[in-house]
């Protein structure tokens, strides 16, 4: 990803073309796993429904809270995790994103009730809002010409499956 600061990335200097290099093929592989990882957790609690209301005991009111608690709070900050991206950098907030989306999956596995599993699932939406938007940035400054639509169209191909 790039080290550059916000500021370079809103005020790129136009003579200096950047060439892809296997650097940032390596972090495309890594930003779409992770855009992958986030968008797929949805689907694995709906598929875990059955498994959740036996060993958690949780009510249907719970189970529904349990899909609202990423949905809801992933809606309201994912813009807000662009612009966080835009000031403080893409691989900074990509990084903080990754970070905390792993760190409150890794709650949800293990939470003993409903009500930290809502909550966990609070926060792992804090980190999908946040990693998310930096992918098509990191995009963005990363390739140029065919190599960008090559990597924009990887990116899409994930949003349709």
């Amino acid at each position: 990803m790039s080290l550059r600061s916000a500021e370079d990335q809103a005020h790129p200097i136009v003579s200096e073309a950047p060439t892809t290099t296997s650097s940032h093929k390596f972090g495309l592989a890594v930003v779409l796993i992770a855009t992958f990882m986030s968008m797929l957790d949805g689907f694995i609690v709906n598929v875990a429904i059955p498994s959740i209301q036996r060993d958690l005991l949780a009510t249907p009111t719970e189970i529904e809270l349990i899909g609202a608690a990423y949905s809801l709070p992933y809606a309201l900050l994912v813009i807000t995790g662009g612009r966080l991206g835009d000031l403080f950098g893409i691989r900074r907030l990509f990084l903080i994103g990754m970070a905390l989306f792993t760190g409150f999956s890794a709650l949800c596995a293990f939470a003993p009730n409903p009500i930290l599993l809502i909550a966990a699932r609070v926060g792992q939406a804090c980190g999908g809002a946040l990693l998310y938007p930096q992918v098509l940035s990191y995009i963005q400054v990363s390739f140029q010409g065919k190599e960008r639509a090559q990597a924009l169209s990887l990116w899409g191909q994930l949003q349709h499956h």
